[in-house]
């Protein structure tokens, strides 16, 4: 007996187990901060087996297991940008990643939601109510952790596109907390750069109406680029 092997996971282990490398930019934002500023800098990203490395100056600055408390947000597709949120320790720290072509940020996106899906747990019993399962229904799980699902608690459906989907997917009655978390979490993570960036735009045009009224010179023009 074993689990119906579907096309679903066959492309998710096709896109764990393919290497990505980009060149992109990255700016920082940790939870709780307040500056208008926001600071970029040129960065290569390396995906491969679900592990997402960040190199700054050819040298690796952070390495983040993709299955465990991160997760990816589209920010503004016109600006080619995209969010990772990362969760370690309490602490909630905003990548914001800025791809060169819009192609790229959507090949990345896709590949690390993907990279987000569990490893399906090939068990003999319900994980819910510990029920046996019989034959191929076991092919029934939870897309956000894995566990193998009865007929009975195949209930809850939930919107993953953080992992790729573009339906709504059957989730265990035990994820159903976790997943509205992080789709408050992203929402709160979008609120915070759409914030950031009206105050940017604000002191930027403040400043250029200042320096245009400096010295009685209204004729010079100066722009003023924060990022």
């Amino acid at each position: 007996m074993g689990l119906n092997y579907s096309k679903e996971l066959q492309l998710t282990d096709e896109i764990k187990a393919k290497d990505f490398h980009g060149q992109f930019y990255r700016c920082t934002m940790k939870q709780g901060q307040t500056s208008p500023y926001w600071f970029w800098q040129p960065i290569k990203l390396k995906l491969s087996q679900g592990i997402l490395q960040c190199y700054n100056n050819e040298k690796i600055d952070s390495s983040i297991n993709m299955s465990q408390h991160t997760f990816v947000s589209v920010q503004d597709p016109q600006l080619r940008e995209f969010i990772i949120i990362i969760i370690r320790d309490s602490a909630i720290t905003f990548w914001r990643i800025r791809a060169q072509k819009l192609c790229d940020m959507a090949e990345w996106v896709y590949a690390l939601r993907v990279s987000k899906r569990p490893n399906v747990k090939i068990l003999e019993k319900c994980q819910i109510c510990s029920q046996k399962i019989q034959n191929d229904r076991r092919s029934s799980y939870c897309r956000f952790c894995g566990n193998i699902l009865c007929k009975k608690c195949t209930h809850y459906k939930a919107n993953l596109e953080i992992m790729g989907y573009k339906s709504k997917q059957i989730i265990c009655k035990n994820c159903i907390t976790e997943v509205r978390s992080v789709k408050k979490l992203e929402a709160f993570a979008r609120l915070k750069i759409k914030e950031q960036n009206e105050t940017k735009l604000e002191r930027s045009m403040s400043f250029q109406g200042d320096m245009n009224h400096a010295g009685n010179r209204p004729d010079r023009s100066y722009s003023v680029d924060f990022t």
